[in-house]
């Protein structure tokens, strides 16, 4: 199947009348020459604002040329002036008289126009017969049709220039131009990057290296496509014009069939509707081009091939702090995405309209609801394994089965670190997920919550200085920090994000984190505020008046419970005090 180009010279005819052909066309001639040409010396090809600049539009050198680029050295002027004529005379004599460092008599001079130019010939065969240049050539537009021909990426980033959709294929700079635009401020490459140096590293080595596949291990294919279009970006005008030359994503067989037989090396990332087998890489590998694949999120045993980790969370507030996010809004989002960048692109999304990953759409999304409710639990521990079971009405070995395959899908949910299960981004997973919840599911969770929170510590009835040698002494909690903490963050969620909850509820659910926090801390024992203690600061955020009205209804008493939060654990090293978290907690809500 022969590969059919998008754009024809008469779309560059009628391109050249915008002030956009103007800016773009020396970035045009600069993709063209990488992509057609192997180890080129480019100098100056400014484009865009650079246009302005009074200096040759381009310095070439290149050790084997091709039908459109002179062998060695070239110097190329370029205009879409309406009489490219004019334009072609007036260049030629000014850098003819005064050519600066560039020796005239061995170098070619080139002219470019995407206009039609009937007289070009006669114009470069007067000059040719003048011979005081190596060599004078002339390009117009039905050269350009001819030389875009034969870049397939090229005639997909200047087709979308020229407003047309070639079906089945993006180039890499457009694509990239559209993610950073989904949030304001936009989302620059430094996000995409952070703490990801070494995989970036590989990676450029990878496409610099021969015709290969280059498998990456990445959480999906998307968090992968995004990575390299930012590492295309963050390379600046000139690795992008290399990088963009080449580098194409395309999304069906159709596409992906006509693009392999370019003769010119690309690279192939495939995109999310096009499944990718081995023959096909095969095919593409054996006409000379490099292949993106995504493998599972796994841990790479020999050391072999290239893994896209999660991203740093301090790096990517960093990253984002210097592209303009609000300080109080970078850390919360840094700290949601949970390292993967899809999650951040939803979270910090301006617009309504998204395309929601698999597991939040239909069945799989019912099946995940309790355990979004829950949050995280210990894998290891037996009273959490109970509660699970409990909450999701089915046999802990069908949970498990269940949280395998979620988290071994693209852009997972759920992760499983260390024996804890958890959700990548509880905000991601809230948002999409909360739509189906019922109030029949809700009042469930409450009554699994109240129980769960309502343990009381082992560990209050130690002396405050032996309290560190509770696990010694078998004196822990039954149920797991993470199981109690996740319980408290989604009766932080319920407050602050009930209203927006619940088809299935339309009286909203903001109301039960108020009554949740009311039952918990209501003329409470000093054993329950002890116990409650490192979950304090969420129960404030998720109903604030409750959580007031609990602490004055306590102060008020001849002895308050809250006493209990000021006794101080042990001395030294091992040393703590809850109050503290009461305090954050007052904090928290004084800050609203």
């Amino acid at each position: 199947m022969n590969f059919t180009p998008w754009t024809k010279a008469r779309d560059l005819r009628v391109w050249a009348d915008t002030l956009q052909a103007r800016e773009k066309l020396p970035a045009l001639i600069r993709r063209l020459i990488h992509a057609t040409t192997e180890n080129p010396t480019l100098s100056q090809f400014p484009a865009d604002e650079g246009i302005q600049r009074r200096r040759w539009d381009g310095i070439l050198a290149v050790p084997t040329g091709n039908a459109w680029v002179p062998a060695g050295s070239s110097v190329w002027e370029m205009g879409t002036d309406q009489t490219p004529a004019t334009k072609a005379e007036n260049d030629y004599t000014k850098r003819t008289a005064d050519p600066g460092v560039v020796d005239i008599a061995n170098a070619t001079f080139v002219f470019v126009t995407p206009r039609k130019w009937e007289g070009k010939a006669r114009w470069r065969d007067e000059k040719r017969a003048e011979a005081k240049w190596r060599d004078v050539v002339v390009w117009d537009c039905d050269d350009l049709e001819q030389w875009i021909e034969i870049a397939p990426a090229v005639d997909a980033w200047v087709t979308h220039l020229l407003g047309k959709f070639p079906p089945g294929v993006r180039d890499v700079s457009s694509y990239w131009a559209a993610l950073a635009a989904t949030s304001e401020p936009p989302l620059t490459p430094a996000m995409f990057l952070a703490g990801r140096d070494g995989t970036a590293k590989e990676l450029c080595q990878a496409i610099a290296g021969r015709p290969s596949e280059i498998a990456v291990s990445a959480i999906s294919l998307q968090e992968l496509r995004d990575f390299v279009a930012a590492l295309v970006a963050a390379g600046g005008e000139q690795s992008e014009d290399v990088a963009s030359a080449r580098g194409i994503i395309i999304e069906n067989r159709d596409a992906w069939n006509q693009l392999t037989v370019s003769k010119n090396t690309l690279l192939l990332i495939p995109g999310e509707q096009l499944a990718v087998d081995k023959a096909m890489i095969a095919q593409a590998v054996a006409a000379g081009h490099r292949v993106i694949t995504q493998t599972s999120y796994t841990y790479i045993r020999n050391r072999s091939g290239i893994r896209l980790p999660r991203a740093d969370q301090s790096e990517l507030q960093q990253a984002m702090e210097r592209a303009g996010f609000p300080e109080e809004q970078s850390p919360r989002l840094a700290r949601e995405a949970g390292g993967c960048l899809s999650v951040l692109v939803r979270l910090a999304s301006k617009y309504a309209g998204q395309i929601s990953p698999a597991w939040a759409k239909s069945q799989e999304a019912v099946a995940l609801l309790p355990l979004v409710l829950m949050g995280a639990w210990n894998d290891n521990n037996s009273e959490d394994r109970k509660i699970v079971e409990r909450f999701t009405a089915e046999s802990y070995a069908n949970v498990q089965k269940l949280v395998t395959r979620s988290i071994n899908q693209p852009d997972a949910p759920l992760r499983f670190v260390a024996g804890i299960y958890s959700f990548v981004s509880r905000e991601d997973s809230w948002r999409l997920l909360s739509p189906y919840f019922t109030s029949d599911l809700l009042n469930h969770f409450a009554n699994v919550a109240v129980d769960v929170l309502s343990e009381d510590d082992p560990r209050f009835e130690m002396p405050a200085d032996e309290r560190y040698l509770a696990a010694i002494h078998n004196k822990l909690p039954k149920f797991s920090p993470q199981l109690r903490e996740g319980l408290a963050e989604t009766i932080a969620l319920l407050g602050a994000r009930g209203d927006q909850t619940l088809q299935g509820a339309p009286e909203g659910a903001s109301w039960l984190a108020a009554k949740l926090v009311g039952i918990l801390l209501d003329r409470a024992a000093p054993v329950r505020w002890f116990s409650l203690a490192h979950v304090l600061p969420l129960l404030g955020e998720a109903a604030p008046d409750a959580f007031l009205s609990a602490v004055e209804t306590d102060l008020s008493r001849s002895s308050p419970a809250i006493r209990s939060l000021f006794e101080k654990d042990a001395d030294g090293l091992f040393s703590s005090s809850p109050h503290t978290k009461l305090m954050w907690a007052l904090e928290i809500i004084g800050w609203d």
